[in-house]
């Protein structure tokens, strides 16, 4: 399951260093911004069949790529 969520995070930022820094925040870092980030919310929940409310979704609680795959293992 990591694997598929660093994945899906690659098809949007584009940028390998998620593989082999997992704790990078994305969005300080510039790999991830807004619009990016919903894409890849909807990507996941297309992907793992589940539904992530609005009110769960916290970026300081999902700024890394360790903290996204936590995040959807929880909700799995």
């Amino acid at each position: 399951m990591e694997q598929k969520i660093l994945d899906l995070i690659y098809e949007v930022c584009d940028d390998k260093i998620i593989y082999t820094k997992k704790d990078v925040n994305m969005f300080d870092t510039g790999l991830l911004e807004s619009m990016d980030f919903i894409e890849l919310l909807m990507s996941i929940e297309e992907e793992f069949d589940i539904e992530i409310p609005p009110e769960d979704i916290k970026k300081d609680e999902m700024a890394t790529p360790n903290m996204l795959v936590a995040f959807v293992e929880a909700r799995i």
